[in-house]
């Protein structure tokens, strides 16, 4: 049975539960590889600072932390199509010919 709550009595302690519960994930925000690097940077220089307070670490840790892994992951799919196209996928084929200047000078050559 869940407690009842009086006026000093918040309600997630009334129920422990809803307290315990994680919230929804919320929809990702979308940046580029750039401002999430900066902002990465950013948060960094913040916790190195010497007034964080823990509850402004820890949300700070959190958003470092998703960035980081996005900015990886976003990195190791970069890295994969760089290999890709060093294998010769995907990549645009051009027919290289000579100029007319250059078929002059060829003519010329003993061989």
């Amino acid at each position: 049975m869940t407690p009842p709550t009086t006026p000093d009595t918040p309600p997630a302690a009334a129920n422990p539960a809803a307290a315990a519960a994680p919230a929804a994930p919320a929809a990702p925000t979308r940046l580029t590889f750039e401002q999430g690097y900066t902002r990465l940077q950013a948060i960094a220089d913040r916790l190195n600072e010497n007034d964080v307070p823990v509850s402004e670490m820890c949300d700070l840790f959190a958003e470092g932390k998703g960035l980081e892994r996005s900015l990886t992951a976003f990195l190791d799919t970069q890295r994969a199509r760089v290999e890709a196209i060093d294998r010769g996928e995907g990549i645009h084929t051009f027919e290289i010919t000579a100029t007319a200047t250059l078929r002059a000078v060829e003519d010329t050559l003993p061989f």
